[in-house]
């Protein structure tokens, strides 16, 4: 039989599988100007130019890391890695979805012909 089996008992098993998570805090800042302007002002109805104004907002998000590694069991040597990341939502429901659609990712660059069962 070919291809790849999953098994029960390492016993049986020729290829680990190890996961990692890491995450990490970033930070973004928004600046939204409302300027310059032009303002009338005084007794005589004189033209100037006003200075606009500027907001700045600071946007702190996390990342996520997956980090899958395979290695032969009997050589203890990597066979394969693969990585996926991305902003981790704030809902666990939308972390579920976000990590399938990750580990889906993940696979897609999984070697071709392995056929994993």
């Amino acid at each position: 039989m070919t291809g790849w089996q999953r098994q029960n008992s390492e016993r049986n098993a020729d290829i680990g599988i190890a996961a990692h998570v890491a995450t990490e805090k970033k930070q973004t800042l928004d600046t939204f100007y409302s300027g310059p302007g032009w303002n009338a002002w005084g007794w005589h109805g004189g033209w100037g130019m006003g200075m606009g104004t500027a907001r700045t907002t600071v946007r702190t998000y996390e990342i996520g890391t997956l980090v899958i590694d395979m290695f032969d069991l009997q050589s203890k040597r990597a066979v394969w890695r693969g990585t996926v990341s991305g902003t981790i939502p704030s809902s666990s429901e939308k972390l579920n979805q976000g990590v399938q659609e990750g580990i889906t990712k993940l696979f897609e660059a999984f070697p071709s012909g392995s056929g994993v069962k």
